[in-house]
């Protein structure tokens, strides 16, 4: 469901391409709010089942959520700095490239997750024969 929800998130920008008017806008936000709790459920879900995996990473689960908050909010904090930025740069004439480009990053995720569920199932494997 990860990977579904980040390319129909990105899949959404589409009809932005054609022309941006209140009623692209409009498909656009109806389609990521449709579509961002299947990537943003598993994805938190798979983190917090990385942070409770063993008794080491389970104790320091504070810490481990706090850097996860940090580092959640200096990506919204960089987000709206590289919006401004662009907007006072290019216009808003580009601004649908750079929508695509944000909606589709979600796919990088969907691929290292994978990744670190891979390296669990061998850990898997190995711990029980």
């Amino acid at each position: 469901s990860l990977m579904i929800g980040s390319i129909m998130m990105a899949v959404a920008v589409i009809p932005m391409f054609l022309h941006i008017q209140y009623k692209t806008l409009f498909i656009y936000g109806i389609g990521t709010s449709l579509f961002a709790p299947l990537y943003f459920i598993p994805l938190t879900s798979i983190i917090f089942d990385k942070i409770g995996e063993n008794e080491d990473t389970a104790a320091l689960r504070g810490e481990f959520i706090v850097l996860r908050e940090i580092g959640l909010n200096m990506g919204r904090l960089m987000s709206i700095l590289v919006f401004i930025i662009f907007l006072k740069v290019i216009g808003t004439e580009q601004l649908r490239y750079l929508l695509l480009l944000a909606g589709s990053m979600q796919i990088l995720t969907g691929y290292f997750v994978k990744s670190v569920k891979n390296e669990h199932k061998d850990k898997v494997k190995l711990e029980t024969g």
